[in-house]
């Protein structure tokens, strides 16, 4: 905690982490409570609300809740202003009813960092409420009436306001009144609050007090007497929850020699300790759980009336570094520290990313003759290093600083983070005196104690670190464990994150780091038993060592390749499993070289040249679609024997999933033929009239994602699971989408643009068709602007236009976009377009959201139609595309994938309901005995809370 949440969680205001409510939604008290809910949840990024909405926590699961006296957040516990920063990328809602005391008109104002609304409803219920004003920008803490960044709306009429004003509504005396407020923070200041002119004043005025607690009640808390669970919280090392005493009249506490505690279903000692009102339960796992493993944790205890409460939580571990003992180096202790490798251009632009680091490191920036840009870092900048470095060679390559203190740096060895002052940035600035586009590698094997280790990154802007193989170490099947990261652009803050090491001993370490403009530094640190922050390699301070170098005795051999890939899918059904060994230290004996696959050996060849050997084995008969298989290697090496192994899944060529847009009945949603995929049609995105799709049949709908006249400018989003299916083609590095679009007009536009985790995922599959210059750019890996992620042409250069492009594109047009590991193709109207093989950048595996006829953000937006949308896990032959743009409809080109349904969450709430929730669509089923009969549940969709009655009661969906 920073120290204004620890002044908060010291007056019990402040209540921490992954909460379960009590019940979730409770009825509107009878009188206000003086108290409001909110909800904060944790690491998310940008500053628009949708992030938050879309987040698959939100609105029940947050990070952390708070009952604040008034309506605001974050807040001060005695109701006055709070300060103007506290944290970074998180959202709020702010949850209850509101009690007005006289009947009359009243008007509301907001004044958040950065976007937020304010919903009213019309009485106590969620689900007549209606967005009253918004924050469209940010303004500062409680500036209500500031007209800085803020649109007037009902310019010349009686209601003439700006955005964050509300019109007069009516409310009656003493009537509760669902409101909600809601606010997205990215960075800087971060506030959201509240107030509101009763009749007859005063509009709110900039520094007024929001509503205060004497009208509000909380959301989540019908009676404050009672005790309740009021957090939870898991890490890598366990569990802990949170039990708060009731207040006010009545008040019942929790006593902690009541509490029990299951861990996996298994009775484990839990420490139990109060503090004034507030009871907390810990639990620290014999040893760090894995990362991504899933578990859960249940706690019982009694209030002093005796009466049992209890609550289970599941959590899966996030993902940290574990390292295994087959990753630790031997160093050479002569040479203690770090290599700092840097490149800085002045013509690769600004761009804070990760990717772009890498790319720069890696050369592959061009001029426009497409040579490789220049690396411009000096030599002979020595700054914090032990002495120049080399010139670079060739001339883009990386410079090398030898560095034996510690990595403290600065642009202009200034005073960032928590060591100060800075040392001068070795290399920087450049031989032309620049100080913008740095991007750096860091190389270092640390020497770790066995267990967690907590580790940090202060940094202008991003960086991301890596522990495990680098250089001639890496392996195919040991790659470098991701630790953490900061992807984006920030002034000097700290990124915290754990490696586990299940062995003491050296490790090797890659940190990579950027910098776009402005300011410029990086310090590496991690934290000692007490807490404090200390330098790697600063051992004289407590700090872990460091090295430079590693000794050649005792490497071991490197398996360079496997193919197909380790966790792969899209292997061929005729594809051979090989496998390449470089040796180490001690070469391999090439006679005990074995294979297996799926658990039975088979005959491999080997083949050994120089230090190389290689495994090959070509099955009997093809991989079938879709199967996964397991390969196992063995051999020996200096006398030891060893077993490396892994999976890969063979190609799924499916159609995964398929939007005609035909079925016009929910005006709001268009859904997937295949699958049940839901999207949502915002911002005026419509169904056509029938016999409007591309055909022009009967029955035959498309979705007007937007026009020009007039102006509509609308999206069709898909997003979390419901955007799981192009996961299937991103794993396997190959996917297709065929669409029909008619334009109203060329413009600057996206006909699909799609996302993924981390801000560098922000093109994973997008395409302008064409951008408002007639050219057409189809990007994926995430990232624009070069061969090896974009494919593009202008239109003009296609066999089959005629014309101009507004003419061309104003005819219904097949287009197919589609990348086959390196191979990217373009087909129009059944015609290869546009083509080329040096698309390396892999597609992403993890996609977040999906967006047709506009970018991720909802703008640039197709003015035009778009017809039966589809997507196949894999590349379509020229046959295919043919067929389809000859009319065979998706769904009779390929088989089709289709996820099964599945249970996934099923809890017990505090008022007796249940919430269930699922997978894969399909509809809800109930009945009274296993052998039915089964009805539909009216209007079931995930997640569905329902209180049961009856002795037994039995669900399932039906697909």
């Amino acid at each position: 905690m920073n120290p204004f949440q620890r002044k908060l969680a010291a007056s019990g205001l402040l209540l921490l982490a992954g909460l379960a409510f009590q019940p979730a939604n409770a009825a509107a008290p009878t009188a206000p409570q003086g108290l409001i809910t909110a909800r904060e949840f944790l690491n998310i990024t940008g500053t628009t609300l949708p992030a938050l909405k879309n987040d698959p926590r939100f609105p029940n699961s947050p990070d952390v809740v708070a009952y604040p006296p008034v309506f605001e957040w974050p807040a001060n516990p005695d109701g006055s202003q709070p300060p103007a920063d506290v944290k970074n990328n998180y959202g709020v809602q702010i949850i209850g009813y509101l009690y007005p005391k006289t009947t009359g008109d009243y008007t509301f104002a907001i004044a958040a960092d950065d976007n937020a609304e304010l919903w009213l409803s019309t009485d106590d219920s969620p689900a007549n409420r209606v967005l009253i004003c918004r924050e469209s920008s940010w303004n500062p803490v409680r500036a209500f009436a500031s007209e800085t960044r803020r649109n007037r709306l009902d310019a010349g009429l009686p209601t003439e306001r700006f955005d964050n004003i509300s019109k007069p509504i009516r409310l009656t005396a003493n009537r509760p009144y669902y409101i909600e407020g809601l606010m997205k923070e990215g960075g800087g200041g971060d506030n959201l609050a509240v107030a509101w002119a009763k009749p007859g004043d005063p509009l709110p005025q900039d520094g007024d007090a929001p509503i205060p607690g004497e009208f509000l009640a909380t959301f989540d808390r019908p009676s404050l007497a009672k005790p309740y669970i009021a957090g939870f919280s898991s890490s890598l090392s366990g569990v802990s929850f949170s039990i708060e005493d009731g207040t006010g009249p009545g008040a019942l506490t929790v006593s902690a020699s009541s509490v029990k505690l299951t861990f996996d279903g298994a009775t484990v000692t839990a420490k139990a300790a109060k503090s004034g009102t507030l009871t907390t339960v810990l639990y620290d796992a014999p040893a760090a759980l894995p990362p991504n493993s899933t578990h859960s944790a249940k706690l019982d205890f009694a209030d002093s009336a005796g009466a049992a409460q209890s609550l289970e939580k599941s959590f899966t571990v996030p993902n940290y570094a574990l390292l295994t003992p087959i990753y630790k180096v031997t160093p050479d202790t002569s040479k203690r520290g770090f290599l700092w490798r840097v490149t800085q251009h002045n013509s690769v632009g600004t761009q804070n990313t990760n990717k772009r680091t890498e790319h720069q490191l890696a050369g592959l920036f061009r001029d426009a003759d497409g040579n490789p840009l220049p690396n411009h870092a000096d030599p002979s900048a020595v700054g914090g290093a032990d002495g120049p470095a080399q010139a670079p060679n060739p001339e883009w390559a990386p410079i090398t600083f030898e560095v034996s203190k510690v990595i403290n740096f600065d642009q202009a060895a200034g005073s960032n983070g928590a060591f100060t002052p800075d040392e001068q940035m070795p290399g920087i600035p450049g031989v032309e005196g620049g100080s913008d586009a740095i991007a750096a590698e860091i190389i270092t094997y640390i020497e770790l104690p066995a267990g967690i280790t907590r580790m940090g990154v202060n940094s202008d802007d991003g960086f991301r670190t890596t522990a495990g193989p680098v250089g001639s170490l890496r392996d195919a099947l040991t790659e470098p464990r991701f630790a953490g990261e900061f992807n984006g652009g920030r002034g000097a803050a700290d990124t915290i994150f754990s490696v586990v090491a299940q062995e003491a001993g050296v490790y090797a370490f890659r940190t990579i780091w950027e910098e776009g403009g402005g300011g410029a530094n990086i310090e590496w640190f991690t934290f000692k038993a007490d807490g404090t922050k200390v330098l790697v390699n600063d051992d004289a301070s407590g700090g872990l060592k460091a090295y430079r170098a590693i000794l050649p005795t005792g490497t071991k051999a490197v398996v360079r390749k496997v193919d197909p890939a380790a966790n792969s899918g899209g292997a061929t059904g005729e594809q051979p499993v090989l496998a390449e060994i470089v040796d180490g230290a001690s070469p391999i004996d090439r006679a005990t070289v074995k294979l297996k696959l799926d658990g039975a050996d088979v005959a491999a060849t080997t083949a050994k040249q120089g230090n190389v050997t290689t495994v090959t084995f070509k099955p009997a008969s093809p991989f079938a679609s879709k199967s996964v298989h397991t390969a196992q290697l063995s051999y020996t090496e200096g006398g030891a024997a060893v077993t490396r192994e892994w999976t890969f899944t063979a190609i799924n060529k499916d159609l995964v999933a398929y939007f005609d847009f035909n079925d016009a009945s929910d005006p709001a949603k268009a859904k997937s033929k295949v699958g049940g995929y839901v999207g949502e049609m915002l911002n005026g995105a419509k169904y056509t009239d029938d016999a409007k799709g591309r055909t022009g049949k009967a029955g035959d709908r498309a979705a007007k994602v937007g026009s020009a006249d007039p102006v509509v400018n609308g999206t069709i989003r898909i997003a979390g699971k419901d955007v799981s299916f192009m996961n299937l083609g991103g794993m396997q590095n190959q996917l297709s989408v065929s669409l029909w679009q008619r334009l109203d007009v060329v413009k600057n536009s996206s006909v699909l643009w799609s996302s993924g985790e981390g801000g560098e995922r922000n093109r994973t599959f997008q395409a302008h068709a064409p951008w408002g210059d007639s050219v057409i750019y189809f990007d994926t890996g995430g990232a624009c602007c070069n061969d090896t992620e974009r494919l593009r042409a202008n239109i003009d250069t296609f066999s089959g236009f005629t014309g101009d492009a507004n003419a061309f594109f104003g005819q219904w047009r097949h287009i197919v976009l589609q990348k086959n590991g390196d191979h990217k193709q373009i087909w129009i109207d059944g015609k290869l377009f546009l083509e080329n093989r040096r698309n390396t950048a892999p597609l992403h595996a993890e996609f977040t959201q999906l967006n047709i006829g506009s970018d991720n953000g909802g703008g640039n937006n197709t003015h035009g139609d778009i017809d039966d949308f589809a997507v196949f896990a894999s590349a379509l032959t020229a046959e295919e595309v043919g067929k389809l743009f000859t009319g065979t409809p998706p769904d009779q080109i390929r088989p089709i994938t289709v996820a099964g349904a599945k249970f996934t969450k099923f809890a017990k709430n505090a008022d007796g309901s249940i919430t269930i929730e699922w997978t894969g669509g399909g509809t809800l089923q109930a009945a009274g005995a296993v052998t039915g009969p089964w009805q539909d549940v009216p209007g079931a969709a995930s997640p569905y809370t329902f209180k049961p009655t009856g002795a037994a009661l039995f669900g399932r969906i039906k697909n």
